[in-house]
C-alpha cells in the first residue's frame, strides 16, 4: 500500500512538472498570458503578424489558401529566428468593393474589408504588441490588394525610436530572407520588383 502511494505521488509530481513546461510552440494563441510574458522576458521580443485573406483562388483551391500558407511560413521563420512568436493570422483583408462587387468579391465565399479598416486593425494589433513588450514587429503581407493598403507611409505615420515595424510583401522574400532579420531590417529584395522589403516605425498614440 505504501509503495502504491509513493508511486502515485511520484506520478503526480512528474505530471505537474511536465504541465509546467512551456509548450513547444511559437504560436501566441496556443500560449497562456503568463507563458507569453515569460517568453518575452526570455528574449522572444519579435512578433510576426501574418495577414492572409479569405478569397476565391479558382475552382480547385480552398478559400483559406493564403491563411494556411502564411501561418506555416511564419512558424518556420519564427523557429529559425529563435527569438520570435507568431500572432494569429488576420484572415479578413481588402479584397474588393461590396457595391458593386469588384475584384474577388465577385465570387462567393470571399470576405473583404475597406482599406481604412484593415489599416486600423493592423495598427492597433501593432500597438497591442508594443504594449505587450515586443520590440520588433514583422507584418507579413502576401495578398496583392492589401500591399498598397498597408503602405508604411499610410499605416505608420508617427515615429517611435524603440519599436519598429517591418512589412514583408513577397512569398519568396519572406520565406528565404526574413530569417536573417536583425534589428527588424529584412535583408533581401522582392525578386519580382527588386524593391527592398520595407521597415517603418510604429505609430505612437
Amino acid at each position: 500500500m505504501k509503495m502504491l502511494i509513493v508511486v502515485c505521488i511520484c506520478f503526480l509530481v512528474a505530471s505537474s512538472a511536465l504541465s509546467a513546461q512551456t509548450p513547444d510552440t511559437v504560436f501566441m494563441e496556443e500560449l497562456t498570458w503568463t507563458e507569453v510574458r515569460d517568453a518575452i522576458k526570455a528574449g522572444k521580443t519579435t512578433i510576426i503578424f501574418p495577414t492572409g485573406g479569405t478569397e476565391q483562388n479558382g475552382p480547385h483551391m480552398v478559400l483559406g489558401k493564403h491563411n494556411f500558407i502564411v501561418k506555416h511560413t511564419a512558424e518556420q521563420i519564427a523557429r529559425r529566428l529563435g527569438n520570435a512568436l507568431v500572432a494569429p493570422v488576420l484572415a479578413y483583408v481588402p479584397e474588393g468593393n461590396i457595391d458593386p462587387p469588384t475584384g474577388h468579391m465577385q465570387y462567393p465565399g470571399t470576405i473583404t474589408l475597406p482599406d481604412e479598416f484593415f489599416i486600423k486593425v493592423a495598427e492597433y494589433a501593432a500597438r497591442s504588441f508594443r504594449v505587450n513588450g515586443f520590440k520588433d514587429i514583422v507584418l507579413m503581407v502576401i495578398v496583392d490588394p492589401i500591399r498598397k493598403a498597408c503602405s508604411p507611409s499610410r499605416a505608420c505615420s508617427t515615429r517611435n525610436g524603440r519599436v519598429r515595424l517591418c512589412v514583408c510583401t513577397s512569398y519568396p522574400t519572406i520565406t528565404m530572407r526574413t530569417a536573417s532579420v536583425h534589428g527588424c531590417k529584412a535583408r533581401g529584395r522582392n525578386p519580382r520588383t527588386s524593391a527592398p522589403t520595407q521597415a517603418s516605425p510604429i505609430p505612437r498614440n
